[in-house]
């Protein structure tokens, strides 16, 4: 039996299991901003204890799919279980339609760009579940999905041993920062100083007017928001504007070695380090480090980011400013006691924004195959037995 149009009705169910947060705590939370935009991959997630309002229950391996706003692609499969936001689909494939391969149809462009054409609401549009089930394909065979889906999920395999070698190399340079200047004794008598007196320049971006079209097309320089700032290391951006936009708006262009740190939203105090020359938002707040302090102002900050994330939180409009983070007080080591720290970490993070833009690369890959895969255009031998 060869490939069968099939509806999608036919091949998936919505699960449509709530709970209230404080009925199971302690579960994982993954909101729409805890999804990567295009990307299929999880930026982080929060506590069902930190959320109220029901939310939508799912188990590992199910597929999540953001149906607010659904153009930007916000897909996963979902790697633990958990609670969602109710603007996420949760979704299982029936008996005979393989799991991964179900998820890749629904992060295909084709599928994306069919619900999002039918979504409803004009400022915050919504996938609708009745219109997806009515989308229809030609479906392979059980084992050729199963075979689509191993070719596609190898690359996303390769991206996810990339995710976890990065948090490991994270964790050895926070490891060796907290033992050279947080436990170590010596670090008592060091000189006191604030953040501002170790960087060159301290300065949020800007952004374009949005009402002139010149200003963000063509967009030729990567241009950063806040919301962005929950990666640790920066090597792409989701926006670009044009040189007339960076020239008529106060965005200010950052060179690699960048410290950013969210002023508000979602996001305030968070903290980012940048791998490529950008530009980013008000929002913003960029600090470019002396000589030789890239690496370390950059672990000062981020493991502050919670004491940065309470005083956010705690000031009158819930956001920080420019002058609290310029005038954080830290203890400044020697230079001699600096390069030997940047002889260590520097390799670390050299191989970590390494493993983030093969982990581009491989994305970029994967969405080229993804369509041809699953419209037949390619197809996959199948091994025997």
């Amino acid at each position: 039996m060869g490939w069968q149009s099939r509806f999608f009705r036919d091949c998936a169910d919505l699960i449509r299991d709530t709970i209230q947060p404080d009925e199971m705590p302690g579960l994982p939370y993954i909101g729409l901003e805890h999804i990567s935009q295009g990307q299929l991959s999880l930026l982080g997630y929060g506590k069902s204890e930190d959320v109220v309002s029901p939310k939508s229950k799912f188990r590992e391996g199910d597929i999540l799919f953001g149906k607010l706003r659904p153009y930007f692609r916000k897909v996963i499969l979902a790697p633990f279980d958990g609670v969602c936001s109710t603007d996420i689909w949760v979704v299982r494939a029936k008996t005979d339609i393989d799991q991964k391969y179900l998820f890749y149809w629904m992060a295909s462009e084709d599928f994306i760009e069919v619900v999002s054409r039918a979504s409803e609401g004009t400022k915050m549009p919504r996938a609708q579940w009745e219109f997806a089930t009515r989308i229809q394909q030609k479906v392979p065979p059980l084992p050729e999905q199963r075979a689509i889906a191993a070719v596609l999920g190898a690359l996303d395999d390769k991206i996810e041993l990339n995710r976890r070698m990065n948090r490991t190399l994270e964790a050895i340079a926070q490891a060796v920062f907290r033992r050279w200047f947080v436990e170590n004794e010596e670090a008592e008598g060091w000189e006191v100083v604030k953040i501002k007196d170790i960087c060159k320049k301290i300065e949020n971006g800007g952004t374009p007017r949005r009402d002139r079209p010149e200003y963000w097309e063509p967009g030729t320089i990567p241009w950063l928001t806040s919301a962005e700032v929950r990666q640790e290391i920066i090597v792409a951006t989701e926006n670009k504007i044009s040189e007339e936009g960076f020239k008529n708006s106060s965005a200010k262009m950052w060179n690699r070695g960048t410290t950013v740190v969210a002023l508000y939203g979602a996001t305030a105090g968070k903290v980012s380090f940048i791998a490529q020359e950008l530009c980013a938002n008000q929002a913003c707040c960029g600090l470019v480090p002396d000589n030789g302090l890239q690496y370390f102002v950059y672990l000062t900050l981020s493991s502050a980011e919670n004491l940065l994330s309470l005083q956010a939180r705690g000031s009158a409009q819930q956001n920080l400013s420019q002058q609290i983070v310029a005038d954080f007080s830290i203890r400044k080591p020697d230079k001699k006691r600096l390069d030997e720290f940047n002889y260590i970490v520097m390799p670390l993070f050299e191989k970590w924004i390494a493993n983030l833009k093969e982990s581009r690369t491989l994305a970029a890959l994967r969405d080229a195959l993804l369509p041809r895969l699953m419209r037949g255009e390619a197809r996959v031998r199948l091994l025997d037995g």
